[in-house]
Formats: structure tokens, C-alpha cells, sequence
């Protein structure tokens, strides 16, 4: 799910207000950090210990890639985006207004050899994968198509 563009808005609305609490609360920060790096995870239910990874980062790198975002370029601009050829799959979905799928359908528009597939929502992937897992085969599969495997 691409974040060209399309996305700048909502990226600043969600993101804006996490890059202000690390950066001026970064003592307050970093003892959550260490507070949620002690307990095992071997215990907890798989979605409790991505959260306790997310709140476990260290303050200023995690301030770092949230200002890259905002200042940095977050993807090469459409003139270097036509020119990319390799194959490319493309997945977006219209609920989400980090990933918008207006920014999926103008990037599966400028790369050359892409294919968009629109999900039904952020977690199509993860809890019902077969319809979507079956067209990343069907992308795989035709990206072979008529190239021959070099041996040695």
C-alpha cells in the first residue's frame, strides 16, 4: 500500500502529534521504551507483543524516521517512478487514509509492468489471506513467464 502524494495530509494528521511526544517528551519516552522492553514476550498473544514493539523503539530513531517522513522524499518522483520496469504488484484499499487507493492506482499507473489488486480493507491480508494470496501467485507466476532460468 503506497504513500505517495495522496497521503501527505493524513500522514501529518496521524504522525504529527507522535513526532512532537518524542522529540520534547524524549525522557518520558525513553522510560516507556524500557519499561516495555522487560517483559517476555514468549508469553503474550502475538498482537500484545507487536504493541509492546512498537512502544519498546528507541525514542530518537523513531523521531528520526517520522521527520524523514515529513521532510524527506517518501518515494522517488513520478518521472523516476515511469521509468522503473521491473514487475510490480500493487495493493490498495479505499478505507485508509494513510494509503489512499488514489495513490495505489497512480502508482500502478506510471510503473510500466504493474498489476493493482484492491483488498477489502488494512487487515485482508493478514486475517482472510486466500483470495489475496491468490493473486500474489498469479503475479509471480506470470512475472516467469517466458524468461528462461540461467544455470551456473
Amino acid at each position: 500500500m503506497p504513500v505517495l502524494e495522496n497521503a501527505l495530509l493524513a500522514a501529518v494528521i496521524a504522525f504529527a502529534p507522535i513526532l512532537v511526544g518524542l522529540s520534547l517528551a524524549r525522557p518520558a519516552m525513553d522510560a516507556i521504551s524500557w519499561m516495555a522492553r522487560r517483559p517476555p514476550r514468549r508469553w503474550l498473544p502475538f498482537y500484545a507483543g507487536v504493541a509492546l514493539d512498537v512502544v519498546a523503539q528507541d525514542a530518537g530513531p523513531s523521531a528520526a524516521v517520522l521527520q524523514g517522513l515529513f521532510f524527506g522524499r517518501i518515494a522517488p518522483p513520478e518521472r523516476e517512478r515511469r521509468k522503473i520496469a521491473a514487475p510490480a504488484l500493487v495493493i490498495g484499499h479505499r478505507r485508509d487514509p494513510i494509503h489512499p487507493f488514489s495513490d495505489a492506482g497512480m502508482l500502478a499507473s506510471e510503473l510500466p509492468t504493474s498489476r493493482l489488486i484492491e483488498a477489502t480493507s488494512l487487515v485482508e491480508l493478514r486475517f482472510w489471506p486466500e483470495r489475496l494470496t491468490g493473486e500474489i501467485v498469479d503475479f509471480v507466476a506470470s512475472c516467469g513467464k517466458g524468461r528462461r532460468r540461467r544455470h551456473g
